[in-house]
C-alpha cells in the first residue's frame, strides 16, 4: 500500500505557492524596490531632456527674433541709423512669445559701432536676444550686420594725379610752368625734385600753372592730391636759359660826327663788347631788351686804347 500523506503535505508549503505564483514574495518585494531606485535615477534624466529641448526651442525662438530685427535694420536708411539707443527706440527691446498654456519673454539689445573715416561710410549694427529661465540653459543669440552708406559707395575711389608733360622744359627760378595731367582737382601740394612751389594755380582737372620756386634743383614734377602724388616721367630743367645773339632793332641818332653819342636798343646786349671800343651797358629797358651808349670812341694805338 503506497504511503501519499508525505505529497499532500508538501502541497501546501511555500515551494508550493512559488510554483503556483512564479515569484515568492521576497522575490517579488525585491523587484518592486529595484524597480523604484531605477525610475527615480531616471526622473532627472527624463527632466533635462525635456529642459534641453525647451530651452533650445527657446534659442530658436529667440535666433528668429534677432533675424527679423536685422532685416528691418537693414531696411532702414543710413543716416536714421544713429546709435543702439536709437535703434532700441524705434524697433523696441522685447518681444513677447504666446504659447497654449504660457508666454515668454525675450529681451532685445541693439548696438551701434561707427566705421572708419569722416563722415562715415558703414556701421557695424548688432543685435543681442536672450531670455529669463527657466527652461534652461539660456544661451543668447548674437548676431552682427555691416550698413553701408549706398550713396558713398556709389562714388568711384579718387584716382591719383598723372603729369603728362610740362611747358616749358626747361627755365630759371621764377619761370612759370604749364603742367598738363589728369585729377588736378584739389591739388594740395606741386613741388620741384622734392621743392614745394609756393604759388600754383589748379585751372582745371588736366591742366596747373606753377612757378618755379627757389632752392629748385633739375628733377621730376610731382602733383600731390588727397588720393596721392604722381610725377613726371621727364625732368625739368632749373637753370639760366642759353645765352641768345643780339639783335640791333633801332639806334639814334641815324647820322653824326666822330664823337657823337649814341643809343643802339635790341636784346640781349648783356656782356657786349664792340671791338676796340668803349661802350657802356645802360638797363635803360627791361631785360632783355636793352639800350647801348657809346660814351666814347678811341683809336687803338700800339695795341693799346690812347687816352
Amino acid at each position: 500500500m503506497v504511503d501519499r500523506s508525505t505529497p499532500e503535505r508538501l502541497s501546501h508549503g511555500p515551494c508550493a505557492r512559488r510554483a503556483h505564483s512564479g515569484f515568492s514574495l521576497v522575490e517579488l518585494m525585491v523587484t518592486v524596490i529595484l524597480a523604484g531606485i531605477i525610475f527615480a535615477a531616471m526622473v532627472p534624466v527624463f527632466v533635462g531632456a525635456q529642459q534641453k529641448s525647451s530651452g533650445d526651442q527657446m534659442r530658436n525662438i529667440a535666433l528668429n527674433v534677432a533675424q527679423d530685427h536685422v532685416e528691418k535694420i537693414r531696411a532702414m536708411s543710413f543716416n536714421s541709423i544713429v546709435s543702439g539707443s536709437h535703434l532700441d527706440s524705434v524697433l523696441g527691446t522685447s518681444w513677447t512669445s504666446v504659447g497654449a498654456s504660457s508666454s515668454k519673454v525675450f529681451h532685445i539689445q541693439h548696438t551701434v559701432v561707427d566705421g572708419p573715416g569722416n563722415p562715415v561710410t558703414y556701421y557695424t549694427v548688432g543685435v543681442r536676444v536672450w531670455w529669463d529661465p527657466p527652461p534652461a540653459p539660456v544661451k543668447e543669440v548674437a548676431l552682427k550686420t555691416i550698413v553701408i552708406d549706398r550713396a558713398v559707395a556709389a562714388v568711384p575711389a579718387a584716382q591719383a594725379p598723372t603729369v603728362t608733360i610740362f611747358t616749358p622744359t626747361s627755365g630759371p627760378v621764377g619761370t612759370s610752368v604749364t603742367l598738363t595731367g589728369t585729377n588736378f582737382t584739389g591739388a594740395t601740394a606741386v613741388a620741384f625734385n622734392g621743392t614745394a612751389a609756393m604759388a600754383f594755380t589748379v585751372g582745371s582737372a588736366t591742366q596747373i600753372t606753377v612757378t618755379v620756386p627757389a632752392g629748385a634743383t633739375t628733377g621730376t614734377i610731382a602733383v600731390t592730391t588727397p588720393a596721392g602724388t604722381g610725377a613726371s616721367a621727364a625732368n625739368f630743367t632749373v637753370g639760366v636759359p642759353p645765352a641768345q645773339a643780339p639783335t640791333v632793332t633801332s639806334f639814334t641818332p641815324t647820322s653824326g660826327p666822330v664823337g657823337t653819342s649814341v643809343t643802339v636798343t635790341g636784346t640781349n646786349f648783356t656782356g657786349t663788347t664792340l671791338g676796340s671800343r668803349d661802350v657802356t651797358v645802360t638797363d635803360e629797358v627791361e631785360w632783355p631788351r636793352v639800350r647801348l651808349r657809346a660814351l666814347r670812341e678811341s683809336p687803338v694805338v700800339g695795341g693799346r686804347r690812347s687816352g
